[in-house]
């Protein structure tokens, strides 16, 4: 096989979209994990030996991937949208020259595993969300420039415009279990990779669980996180506590760990944005 590559783009030049919206991209990846059936003979010939497992089916495969980028004031709206259950949506990822494009609506929209937002002093609000879909990534040809940073410098949310009072650093995540369900009909859309296997025909999204993790500099647990002039706030329980001094020229601080939970008829809804 000849390799007719002639220039790769090396570096950061990316740029990436959820649901058509720009987020700033800082990493990305996709990924198609194999699993086939195997069988094994009940007693090796005492004579061979290289004897080895056989194929006993073609097998399943699932394709999922992942996206990191620092938050902007659309991401924010972006990431809200999907802190709810089973929604479906599209991602492009651009390296300058070429892309990948998974997803889009319906059942064959992307499904959210978790969305990660911390922020940390003297950064900017990071965000990452792992995601799953029924069908692989297509390959797709970029028209577009690559990424200008400075031209988002006016919408990037500081970790100074986040958080609560007295908290020093906070970490939100929010995820939903789901389960790829196959059938006996093979969907092989990878042939062209060389996988013989079969996509899942539907997700299963089960329940929703949220936890708020943060560090204070007094003795205060809070409910609920501020990212710009966004709030989240969780109904739950407190399910670790915790205090630590670093040293003579660092501050003591305390950490708290909340996970959601439905409390009762009335709190059925553990995330409440405003």
């Amino acid at each position: 096989m000849t390799d007719t590559i002639t220039s790769i783009r090396l570096g950061y030049g990316g740029r990436g979209f959820i649901n058509g919206t720009e987020v700033l991209m800082t990493s990305g990846s996709l990924e198609n994990s194999v699993s086939p059936a195997y069988t094994s003979g009940y007693l090796a010939p005492m004579d061979e030996t290289n004897r080895s497992r056989v194929l006993h089916a073609d097998g399943t495969v699932t394709h999922s991937g992942s996206m990191g980028f620092d938050l902007t004031l659309n991401g924010l709206s972006v990431i809200e949208n999907l802190m709810s259950r089973n929604q479906r949506f599209s991602v492009e990822m651009y390296d300058g020259k070429y892309g990948f494009e998974i997803g889009g609506t319906g059942e064959d929209g992307c499904v959210l595993d978790t969305i990660t937002v911390n922020g940390t002093p003297n950064g900017f609000i990071a965000a990452s969300l792992n995601f799953s879909c029924r069908n692989p990534a297509s390959k797709k040809f970029s028209s577009l420039s690559t990424n200008n940073r400075d031209s988002h410098i006016s919408d990037i949310i500081p970790y100074w415009w986040s958080g609560n009072s007295y908290v020093r650093d906070w970490n939100l995540t929010y995820s939903q279990t789901v389960t790829p369900k196959f059938s006996n009909l093979n969907r092989y859309q990878l042939i062209t990779e060389g996988i013989l296997a079969s996509s899942p025909v539907y997700l299963f999204v089960g329940e929703v669980s949220i936890n708020l993790d943060f560090n204070t500099f007094c003795p205060l647990v809070t409910d609920t996180v501020y990212i710009a002039t966004d709030s989240f706030k969780i109904v739950g329980r407190t399910t670790a506590t915790g205090y630590s001094i670093g040293g003579l020229n660092e501050l003591p601080s305390y950490r708290y760990s909340i996970q959601s939970s439905a409390i009762g008829k009335n709190d059925q809804n553990i995330l409440t944005l405003g």
